[in-house]
């Protein structure tokens, strides 16, 4: 048999990855090397990157050797009892890929080999901890922490996965602080198996676990020589551990549904197979950019004069600065007088966009108002505004029914209007009023909204690739709001693939500014730097539709908008529908 070079053996085996993994990520993956601790469940994890070609240097490390009790959910035979699993595990790594390079540890992680484990050529890009011993457990996490390694660990339980970014970062607690202040050298001395199984159920969080391994947790060590295992779930953890892996190794979002624990301040990403599969088919799309450039010509901004700050609502609310400062970041709205309708934000805030546009209201071809608290069922905002502004040729559309997203839908919809030679100018307003539809003294909506009008002018211009880059739109039906924190960085990510970019690429990030947590959360998971995307909402409240295109005035009014420079507009709104553009200044 022909073994081909290393280059061109992975080149070949590698080749249906093509279409989820291009050619330079794998070689990107390629680069990378892995550590995984305890190749019982472990080895599932080891052989599906190989397979998957994640990674092409790996660290095995596992003290244990093959009994005939594994043979339910190892991948091995009869007569490899008696075997270092991580030796079994590395000879099958090796069938896969020859070129590998694999380390093995068969003594185990101890302190005498830890600093090589993590540090030694170059050290290890990612961790896979998947080992019985809670002082390992902490000790690896201890180590990773302070190297900045993420930790990914399978919890052998309906594909519930725990994921820890100490890459992003580097001062969370460790599990998430399920454990309180415990550390590693707390647990060096023996522990009783009843220790050992109460620190391991804090560790994957007792209250997530399935009905089954419940009810067989007061049998281990009686009825039960160990932890009940099926070969299908160290399968689907192992698929589950490789997908987490290749998107963090690639910079990508982990995309599954976010899970919050009870103890405030110590929020982790547990995700598991059930539901997913529960969630129902969501309606999205990714497209292309435009061959008409267009640039951003202007911008302007109203902002009604009455401040409402949080101490005034907690004169008459049940509720105070701290709480709302907490949860939204949010310390200042502003509310419209009650004789004035959200047509006088709209025309206050395009007025001063025209102006720095250098464009007349007779020169607008269309003009698009986005707001789902428009003055009234009909006529419609657009054409009020169009008529105060005395912009008689230009046509009136409104977007009202997707909520926030509707600045997202009437920018691209502009995008589209300016490719038609007859179009050279777009008024876009975002303009929100929520005081109007909102009780004042609902504790919640009436710290959360506050009322604001944006606008900038699109018009077409001769620089090449300038205009929209690519976009990425969805939909579903739904009520549940934890959608958010995964739907938004999921096409953000989707958007800046297809453009063509990286995250690092893009200069500016103009986002919905509806929770500073949902921000934070989205530019930790897509690694997106602060100073990239400005926040209004701390002094604003969530303006609605208008909250991305006051991000996008912040910048270009400090002069941070540059020719040539990347940008991505992103929001979701209620209901839920969401977007992400991305776009290049001329």
């Amino acid at each position: 048999m022909h073994l081909l070079p290393a280059p061109e053996f992975r080149m070949v085996r590698t080749d249906r990855n093509r279409g989820k993994i291009d050619r330079p990520e794998q070689r990107r993956l390629l680069d990378r090397r892995i550590g995984v601790i305890g190749l019982s469940v472990g080895s599932a994890s080891a052989l599906t990157l190989a397979m998957e070609g994640i990674g092409g240097a790996y660290r095995l490390a596992d003290f244990d050797t093959l009994s005939l009790s594994n043979l339910n959910r190892l991948r091995a035979a009869a007569h490899d009892v008696g075997v270092n699993k991580c030796v079994l595990a590395a000879r099958q790594m090796y069938e896969i890929d020859p070129y590998l390079d694999i380390e093995i540890f068969p003594g185990g992680l101890t302190d005498e080999v830890m600093e090589g484990f993590f540090t030694a050529r170059g050290g290890i890009d990612l961790l896979v901890e998947e080992c019985d011993s809670p002082y390992v457990k902490l000790a690896a996490r201890e180590r990773a922490r302070t190297l900045g390694i993420p930790v990914v660990m399978d919890a052998n339980d309906r594909g519930l996965l725990d994921v820890e970014r100490f890459d992003h970062e580097p001062q969370r607690p460790l599990l998430h602080g399920r454990l309180g202040p415990l550390r590693a050298a707390d647990l060096a001395g023996e522990l009783t198996f009843e220790q050992t199984v109460d620190l391991i159920l804090a560790m994957v969080d007792a209250d997530r676990i399935g009905p089954e391994l419940t009810a067989s947790i007061p049998l281990i060590g009686t009825a039960y020589s160990s932890w009940p295992q099926l070969a299908s779930g160290v399968a689907l953890g192992g698929a589950l551990t490789a997908d987490a892996a290749r998107r963090i190794l690639l910079d990508r979002p982990l995309l599954h549904r976010l899970r919050r624990p009870a103890r405030p301040g110590t929020e982790h990403r547990l995700m598991t197979i059930t539901a997913l599969l529960e969630q129902p088919r969501l309606c999205h799309q990714t497209g292309d950019g435009l061959p008409v450039p267009f640039t951003v010509a202007g911008t302007g901004i109203h902002l009604p004069p009455a401040v409402i700050t949080n101490a005034m609502l907690a004169d008459v609310l049940d509720t105070t600065d701290e709480w709302i400062v907490t949860r939204t970041g949010i310390r200042e709205r502003r509310r419209l007088a009650p004789d004035l309708a959200t047509s006088d934000m709209a025309l206050a805030a395009a007025r001063p966009a025209l102006e720095a546009a250098g464009a007349e209201a007779a020169d607008i071809d269309a003009v698009i108002v986005a707001s789902y608290t428009g003055d009234m069922p009909f006529p419609s905002t657009a054409l009020i505004v169009k008529d105060a502004l005395g912009a008689h040729r230009a046509m009136p559309l409104d977007f009202s029914q997707a909520a926030c997203a509707s600045g997202v839908q009437a920018l691209l919809t502009a995008a589209h209007l300016l490719q038609n030679r007859s179009i050279g100018t777009v008024l876009l307003i975002a303009a929100d009023c929520a005081s109007r539809i909102t009780h004042p003294n609902d504790r919640t909506a009436g710290v959360f909204f506050g009322d604001a009008a944006a606008a900038a002018v699109l018009t077409r211009t001769d620089t090449p690739g300038a205009g929209l880059l690519a976009y990425d739109v969805g939909s579903h039906l739904t009520y549940d709001v934890r959608i958010q924190a995964d739907r938004l960085p999921e096409c953000i990510d989707a958007a800046v693939r297809r453009a063509g970019l990286t995250m690092d690429t893009v200069d500016h990030f103009f986002l919905h500014q509806a929770n500073i947590n949902i921000l934070r959360e989205a530019m930790t998971v897509l690694g997106i730097d602060p100073a990239k995307a400005p926040v209004t909402l701390d002094r604003l409240g969530n303006t609605g539709a208008a909250g991305m295109f006051t991000a996008l005035h912040h910048s270009v009014s400090e002069g941070r908008l540059k020719s040539g420079d990347t940008m991505v507009m992103s929001a979701i709104g209620a209901g839920f529908q969401w977007g992400a553009l991305c776009l290049r200044q001329s």
